[in-house]
C-alpha cells in the first residue's frame, strides 16, 4: 500500500544531506539572512500527476483567489518538508513543523517505517554538523484540477545541501531539477495537503 507522503520524496531530500558532511561541490553562498522556514512540513518530488477531487467550485467562489492560495500553501509545504536538518534536533521536531499544513489522514501516513528511520538518522546527523537540505524553488507553481474543494500543484525545485556559516548558510551541493506533486483539499476554509510525492 502506497503511503500518502511518498517515501521517494523524503528519500530525494535525504540523499543530498549526507553529502553535506563531505564538503564536496562547493557553490555560491546562500543569502546571509536565510534560515530554516517557519513551521512547515516535508514534501516529496515526483513527475507523475495526482488525481484531484471531482467537486466543482460554488457559484460564489473566486478561482483566481483559490489558485493563489493553493500556490502559497504548496510552496510553504514543499519548503518545509524538504528542509531537513539543523535546527531540528530530531525527527519529531521536523514532523511537528509539517503537521499544521496537512490533513489528519495525510499526516497519519507521514514518515512511517523505514522512511521514519531514514529521516530520523538524517535529521540527527545533519543537526550535529549544523547542516541541512533546503529546496530552491524554480519557476511558477503549476495548479491543475482546481475546484472549490481540491487542487493539485506541481513545483519544480533543486535541493541544496547547506552548512551553517556564521550568520548565514554556505551551499555545499545543489541537485538537479526535481518536481514535487502536492494534492490539496479545502477543509473548513483552509487548504491542507492530503498527499505529496
Amino acid at each position: 500500500m502506497r503511503t500518502r507522503i511518498s517515501t521517494s520524496l523524503v528519500a530525494a531530500a535525504l540523499a543530498l544531506p549526507l553529502l553535506a558532511g563531505c564538503g564536496t561541490g562547493s557553490e555560491s553562498a546562500a543569502p546571509a539572512g536565510s534560515s530554516a522556514p517557519a513551521s512547515s512540513a516535508p514534501a516529496a518530488p515526483s513527475s507523475s500527476a495526482a488525481a484531484s477531487p471531482d467537486a466543482s467550485p460554488s457559484p460564489t467562489s473566486d478561482p483566481a483567489a483559490y489558485k493563489k492560495d493553493v500556490q502559497r500553501v504548496s510552496e510553504k509545504f514543499v519548503k518545509a518538508v524538504l528542509t531537513i536538518g539543523y535546527p531540528d534536533k530530531d525527527v519529531d521536531q521536523y514532523a511537528d513543523r509539517i503537521k499544521p499544513m496537512m490533513t489528519k489522514s495525510g499526516y497519519a501516513a507521514l514518515l512511517q517505517g523505514d522512511s521514519r528511520k531514514s529521516a530520523s538518522s538524517a535529521v540527527e546527523k545533519l543537526s550535529a554538523q549544523k547542516a541541512r537540505t533546503v529546496p530552491k524553488l524554480e519557476g511558477d507553481v503549476k495548479v491543475s484540477g482546481l475546484t472549490g474543494t481540491g487542487a493539485t500543484a506541481k513545483i519544480t525545485y533543486r535541493n541544496q545541501a547547506q552548512l551553517r556559516d556564521g550568520d548565514g548558510w554556505r551551499v555545499l551541493k545543489t541537485s538537479g531539477k526535481e518536481t514535487a506533486t502536492v494534492v490539496l483539499v479545502k477543509d473548513d476554509g483552509t487548504w491542507l495537503v492530503e498527499e505529496a510525492r
